[in-house]
Protein backbone atom coordinates (compact mmCIF):
# COMPACT_ATOMS: atom_id res chain seq x y z
CA UNK A 1 0.00 0.00 0.00
CA UNK A 2 1.61 3.34 -0.83
CA UNK A 3 0.60 6.17 1.65
CA UNK A 4 0.27 9.55 -0.37
CA UNK A 5 1.21 12.83 2.48
CA UNK A 6 0.06 16.34 1.33
CA UNK A 7 2.87 18.96 1.38
CA UNK A 8 1.64 22.18 2.50
CA UNK A 9 1.84 24.49 -0.89
CA UNK A 10 4.02 27.64 -0.24
CA UNK A 11 3.91 30.96 -1.96
CA UNK A 12 5.16 34.55 -2.20
CA UNK A 13 2.46 36.26 -1.45
CA UNK A 14 3.87 40.12 -2.04
CA UNK A 15 5.96 41.70 -4.80
CA UNK A 16 8.99 44.21 -4.23
CA UNK A 17 12.19 44.16 -4.01
CA UNK A 18 12.52 41.94 -0.71
CA UNK A 19 10.08 40.21 1.73
CA UNK A 20 10.28 43.38 3.74
CA UNK A 21 9.45 45.73 1.05
CA UNK A 22 5.74 44.92 0.23
CA UNK A 23 4.85 47.02 -2.63
CA UNK A 24 1.48 45.03 -4.08
CA UNK A 25 -0.36 41.92 -3.98
CA UNK A 26 0.75 38.32 -6.56
CA UNK A 27 -2.28 38.02 -8.73
CA UNK A 28 -2.65 34.48 -7.03
CA UNK A 29 -3.69 36.03 -4.05
CA UNK A 30 -6.82 36.96 -5.08
CA UNK A 31 -7.85 33.60 -6.54
CA UNK A 32 -6.86 31.75 -3.52
CA UNK A 33 -9.27 34.00 -1.63
CA UNK A 34 -12.22 33.04 -4.61
CA UNK A 35 -11.37 29.71 -4.96
CA UNK A 36 -11.18 28.71 -1.67
CA UNK A 37 -13.69 26.42 -0.03
CA UNK A 38 -13.38 28.55 3.18
CA UNK A 39 -11.87 32.22 2.21
CA UNK A 40 -11.85 33.22 5.79
CA UNK A 41 -9.25 30.73 6.79
CA UNK A 42 -7.24 31.90 3.85
CA UNK A 43 -7.89 35.16 4.56
CA UNK A 44 -6.57 34.68 8.11
CA UNK A 45 -3.24 33.18 7.28
CA UNK A 46 -2.52 35.48 4.81
CA UNK A 47 -3.04 38.39 7.83
CA UNK A 48 -0.37 36.28 9.82
CA UNK A 49 1.80 36.41 7.01
CA UNK A 50 1.38 40.47 6.75
CA UNK A 51 4.41 39.98 9.71
CA UNK A 52 8.33 39.90 7.92
CA UNK A 53 10.52 37.56 9.71
CA UNK A 54 12.97 40.14 8.51
CA UNK A 55 12.95 43.89 8.02
CA UNK A 56 15.38 46.88 8.86
CA UNK A 57 13.94 49.77 10.61
CA UNK A 58 11.13 50.34 12.39
CA UNK A 59 8.94 47.26 12.63
CA UNK A 60 5.64 49.38 12.77
CA UNK A 61 6.57 51.27 9.67
CA UNK A 62 6.69 47.83 7.48
CA UNK A 63 3.39 46.64 9.03
CA UNK A 64 1.54 50.37 8.18
CA UNK A 65 2.88 49.49 5.09
CA UNK A 66 1.33 46.14 4.73
CA UNK A 67 -2.16 47.18 6.36
CA UNK A 68 -2.52 49.92 3.11
CA UNK A 69 -1.85 46.77 1.31
CA UNK A 70 -4.37 44.39 3.26
CA UNK A 71 -7.35 47.54 2.25
CA UNK A 72 -6.31 46.33 -1.31
CA UNK A 73 -6.51 42.83 -0.88
CA UNK A 74 -8.57 41.13 -4.21
CA UNK A 75 -11.52 39.62 -3.17
CA UNK A 76 -11.88 40.90 0.42
CA UNK A 77 -14.98 43.06 -0.44
CA UNK A 78 -17.10 40.07 -0.91
CA UNK A 79 -19.94 39.46 1.90
CA UNK A 80 -18.22 36.47 3.29
CA UNK A 81 -15.10 38.55 4.56
CA UNK A 82 -16.07 41.48 5.72
CA UNK A 83 -16.53 40.62 9.53
CA UNK A 84 -13.03 38.45 9.10
CA UNK A 85 -11.35 41.47 7.18
CA UNK A 86 -12.71 43.89 9.93
CA UNK A 87 -11.12 41.83 12.61
CA UNK A 88 -7.75 41.53 10.86
CA UNK A 89 -7.53 45.42 10.12
CA UNK A 90 -8.34 45.73 14.18
CA UNK A 91 -5.54 43.48 15.28
CA UNK A 92 -3.34 44.87 13.25
CA UNK A 93 -3.97 48.14 14.25
CA UNK A 94 -3.52 47.46 17.67
CA UNK A 95 0.22 45.83 16.67
CA UNK A 96 1.05 48.51 14.68
CA UNK A 97 0.02 50.74 17.77
CA UNK A 98 1.98 48.29 20.40
CA UNK A 99 5.52 47.71 18.30
CA UNK A 100 5.52 52.18 18.06
CA UNK A 101 5.26 52.02 21.61
CA UNK A 102 8.28 50.02 22.10
CA UNK A 103 9.87 51.68 19.46
CA UNK A 104 9.39 54.73 21.33
CA UNK A 105 10.11 53.56 24.63
CA UNK A 106 13.55 51.77 23.40
CA UNK A 107 14.41 55.30 21.18
CA UNK A 108 14.08 56.89 24.54
CA UNK A 109 16.13 54.69 26.58
CA UNK A 110 18.58 54.80 24.12
CA UNK A 111 18.73 58.48 24.28
CA UNK A 112 18.81 58.84 27.71
CA UNK A 113 21.77 56.52 28.37
CA UNK A 114 23.81 59.14 25.74
CA UNK A 115 22.64 62.18 28.14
Amino acid sequence: MVTVQARPAVTILFKGRDESDATEWQPLVGKLLEKAPDPRLVLNEIVCRLHPSTWSGSLATVLEQRQRLLSSLPGSEDPVLVTTMAEAKARLHATINAERKREEEEASRRNTRFE
